[in-house]
This record gives structure tokens, sequence and C-alpha cells, in this order.
């Protein structure tokens, strides 16, 4: 049996890529995304020990790359491309909530950019610039497109027809895969 296109986009799951900040400009931008959030782990930890070396005596910052593959190129415009990014943005701040719930309740911090206006979604009062894709994006390995109206983040596969987000949090690798898992269930 053949399935065919729009079924196998519709039972397509959401790919989650959990990275480690590697990067000194890329922790600099989401500490002025969080600074409040970080700024307490700064305090409690020193300066130093927030971070984006492979240094285990470091506290991790983690940013959780999500992708929903798209029935529609998000480079174009149109009411139904429209309502699908609405229809996967509600999805990733369900989720994302979700996560950010789990990973509290095992006493770590996360939040996650709110993919339709690039700020922060969870503390949004303490929040003092807006997620740049162009700034940040490309420092993770992702290409992007520049349609005009806003950017597109690129899929290794999906290309286009993919919605990003992304979630941020200190709590350690094992914390967040199984939290990863328990909102996948």
């Amino acid at each position: 049996m053949k399935l065919n296109e729009p079924e196998f986009i519709d039972s397509a799951k959401t790919e989650f890529t959990i990275k480690k900040c590697t990067t000194p400009l890329l922790l600099k931008n989401f500490k002025s995304l969080f600074p409040n959030e970080l700024k307490a782990l700064i305090d409690q930890n020193g300066d130093e020990n927030i971070g984006c070396l492979n240094d285990d005596n470091k506290t991790p910052l983690y940013l959780i790359l999500c992708w929903r593959q798209t029935k529609l190129p998000m480079s174009g415009f149109s009411s139904a491309t429209d309502e699908e990014r609405e229809e996967k943005s509600l999805f990733f701040i369900e989720t994302a909530s979700n996560f950010c719930n789990i990973v509290k309740e095992n006493g770590y911090w996360s939040d996650f950019i709110d993919p339709l206006s690039g700020v922060p979604y969870i503390n949004r009062d303490n929040a003092n610039s807006v997620f740049v894709p162009t700034d940040s994006v490309q420092m993770m390995g992702i290409d992007i497109i520049d349609v005009g109206c806003c950017q597109v983040m690129i899929h290794p596969t999906w290309k286009v027809r993919s919605f990003f987000s992304i979630m941020i949090s200190t709590a350690p690798f094992e914390i967040i895969d199984n939290s990863l898992h328990q909102i996948n269930n």
C-alpha cells in the first residue's frame, strides 16, 4: 500500500535535537533574552560556571531545537499557510509548556521562544530583546532564508516544509531527554 503525501505528513512527529551551547556569542545572546533567569544562575554559580564549553564543572545551557513537518512551505504566504503556522505554533506552545513544567518539577530552569513573536514565552516580562534567527540559528548549524516578511529556517530533510521553534534549559541532558520522552508519550 502506498501512503500518499498528506497522510504521511499528517503522521509525522515532532523532531527534537538537544544541543549543548558551545559558542560564547550564542550564550551571550541567550543571556540577553533571559537576563533574570540566567543572572540568578550566574549569581549562584559564577559567570564562569554557566556554560558553553565542554567542562563538567559548568552548569550547561542546552538548546532543544524543535521541528515539525508541515504540509505547506513556510516560505510562502497565504491564508492556508498562516493557518498551518498558527496550528503548529499552538502545538509547540502546548508541548514546550509541558516540557518546561516537567523540567521545573525536577528542580531546573527551562523556557522557550514563542515561535510567532520571538520573545521568551514563560518569562516575557524579563526579556529585553527578541530572538533574531540570523544572529543565532546559523551558529547552531541551521540554514535560513529571508522571505521579506520573516526568516524561514530550513530543515535538513523537510527544507521549508517545516516549522522551527526552540526551548532552552539548564537541566542535565538526561533530565531533558527523559522530559522529551514523557511529553511524546
